[in-house]
């Protein structure tokens, strides 16, 4: 699995979440699989564009090598590493819409169409993901994006 990094992914806040003590202190009390795929639906559903690291973070929730990741994509594994070791650098527009396509196929995620909502815009918004209150009552985390 991706592993999240608040510090990483910026424009992605966390809410209500549920904290408990451990020999370390307080730490998060939310499985860590459900996070990464909270986040990864966030990425992908939302105009978030897509670098290196957001690639990197996806391929690993999807549980793909870096082979079965390019294969579907008529890719090498050379080129999705290509794209992972520049964490920074946002995809081609063919590359950003094709990964996001791929991500959200293999996820399960709905997206539009539309090639205006399969690209990322120039800034990523800012992402609310609020895991606490609804866990509790069995529900699924809510994820919003913020207005500006």
């Amino acid at each position: 699995m991706g592993e999240f990094d608040e510090k990483t992914f910026n424009y992605i806040h966390l809410k209500c979440i549920p904290m408990k003590k451990s020999a370390k202190g307080m730490v998060m009390n939310f499985d860590r699989e459900k996070l990464d795929r909270l986040v990864a639906e966030a990425i992908v559903v939302n105009p978030v564009p897509l670098r290196g690291i957001e690639v990197k973070f996806l391929r690993q929730v999807m549980g793909l090598s870096l082979n079965k990741a390019g294969t579907p994509l008529g890719i090498t594994a050379s080129a999705i590493f290509y794209w992972e070791s520049a964490p920074e650098t946002r995809l081609t527009i063919v590359n950003e819409v094709a990964f996001r396509s791929l991500a959200a196929e293999r996820l399960g995620f709905m997206i539009s169409g539309k090639l205006s909502s399969l690209l990322g815009k120039e800034t990523p918004p800012t992402i609310e993901i609020s895991l606490g209150a609804d866990e509790k009552k069995g529900r699924t985390p809510k994820t919003r994006r913020s207005k500006k």
